[in-house]
């Protein structure tokens, strides 16, 4: 992963901590702030409910002094004060009316209404009568009537603040259970938050980032070995011309040599050994010139199935003397390319897996078509592949098997995969392998598919 990235998946998951921890705040201020409020509420209306109590006791005890007063100077400015005073208790009981909010309030508002009227009808009557007709023993009787019935409303009173205490504490309860709720699914959504925002940067990094680190150590590695090809064909054109006049030269002046040699002396063999010598540098010359000058490309149409059929009848009977056995799967595609290279590259991988196979195995081969991604596009390509079940190919041996020159073959040139890449990569496609050690390797030639006409 390169650093500009890395840099962006780091503020990425950075911004997502932040809004989390956002969220968290917002949640636990909100809770914390309900929580003041309530009871803020709480004391408000406690006293709310106290206040209404005091303030009725005070009007009633204020109503009956006055009437007690009035029986004593019969003046009519208490007899105003007196009125005023069951003005006043009617406005309190109509608002104590429209405040009542369940059916509990209700029933002992109705205790209070009955109280309130008893304590109206009493006092009314004691203030309407004439002191000095009636007997003492009616108007101390109206008096305890009087107190009796300011009692009962009292009481009541009480009794209809307690009954709003306790629905204001399960209005409340209720309300901090929705707030714990609410604050279950916040810190839920949190969590869940947290995992997708984890998951999305995996796949970010898993479907984007890693590919893209991949296909730049990719691009690095086929930058590096284009530097090399290009640093070698020339130098390969310089090699062939200079050692291939010499190589003739003395191949030549062997060949009149050993017409004098008698077989099976020292010299014979030394003539022969040289020859053999002669005949790979030959072959090394041969794969220089094809590495660095590839031939223009002589494009035909034809078939896989062809195209294995030729590499079977050319190298089956040699493969058959180490019992290796060179199977082609049934399938066939139709494929436009130049035959002949193609034709070479096959023989190179099949020669390759023999040599990994040793004795007794198996080699197939097989065409398919699939959608491969080719020069950055996806792209409908025929695959031609060849599998054996060899020895594999050892980590140390991948990292460099398609530099020229690297061969683990004692007689090999370190060339083949190396023309058999450039010559796929000329058709537009890519060579490609699987392998896993003492369980084969599968060679596939990438080309793209034959276009419909």
């Amino acid at each position: 992963m390169n650093l500009s990235s890395r840099s962006r998946l780091i503020a990425l998951i950075g911004t997502m901590l932040c809004l989390a921890a956002l969220v968290v705040l917002a949640a636990s201020t909100s809770w914390i702030r309900s929580r003041d409020v309530r009871r803020h509420f709480e004391r408000i209306e406690s006293e709310s409910l106290q206040y209404d109590t005091e303030r009725l006791r005070a009007l009633i005890l204020n109503t009956t002094e006055t009437l007690l007063t009035f029986e004593v100077t019969d003046r009519q400015e208490d007899r105003q004060k007196f009125d005023e005073g069951h003005k006043e208790l009617g406005v309190w009981i109509e608002s104590t009316k429209a405040a009542l909010m369940t059916d509990d309030e209700r029933a002992i508002f109705e205790e209070i209404y009955a109280a309130y009227n008893h304590y109206m009808a009493e006092s009314t009557a004691l203030a309407d009568a004439n002191p000095i007709e009636e007997p003492k023993e009616v108007m101390v009787d109206r008096f305890a009537q009087i107190q009796h019935a300011s009692d009962q409303l009292l009481t009541l009173t009480n009794k209809l603040a307690n009954v709003r205490r306790e629905a204001l504490g399960q209005a409340i309860r209720k309300s901090e259970k929705s707030v714990v709720i609410l604050q279950q699914v916040i810190f839920g959504s949190l969590l869940a938050f947290i995992v997708l925002t984890a998951w999305g940067a995996h796949v970010i990094y898993r479907d984007t980032i890693a590919p893209l680190k991949l296909k730049l150590v990719e691009t690095r590695e086929i930058a590096e070995r284009q530097e090399k090809l290009a640093s070698l064909g020339v130098l390969a054109a310089g090699v062939a011309h200079e050692i291939r006049n010499p190589l003739t030269a003395i191949k030549a002046r062997l060949f009149t040599q050993k017409k004098a040699l008698v077989s099976g002396t020292s010299a014979y063999t030394d003539g022969e050994f040289i020859a053999q010598e002669i005949s790979r540098l030959e072959r090394i010359v041969r794969d220089f010139l094809a590495f660095a000058r590839p031939a223009p490309l002589q494009r035909e149409t034809i078939s896989s199935s062809a195209l294995f059929g030729q590499v079977r009848e050319l190298l089956e009977p040699q493969l058959k003397e180490n019992a290796i056995e060179l199977a082609v799967e049934p399938g066939e595609t139709r494929l436009e390319i130049d035959s002949q290279q193609v034709r070479q590259v096959l023989i190179n991988l099949v020669q390759n897996a023999a040599d990994s196979i040793g004795e007794n195995g198996h080699i197939k081969l097989r065409s398919r078509s699939a959608k491969i991604a080719l020069s950055e596009h996806i792209r409908q390509a025929v695959v031609l592949e060849v599998e054996d079940d060899g020895k594999g190919i050892p980590t140390e041996v991948q990292q460099r098997l398609f530099d020229p020159f690297f061969s683990t073959k004692a007689n090999g040139t370190g060339l083949g995969l190396s023309i058999a890449a450039r010559i796929a990569q000329q058709h537009g496609g890519a060579l490609r392998y699987q392998t896993q050690l003492n369980r084969g390797t599968t060679f596939g030639i990438i080309l793209p598919a034959k276009a419909e006409s």
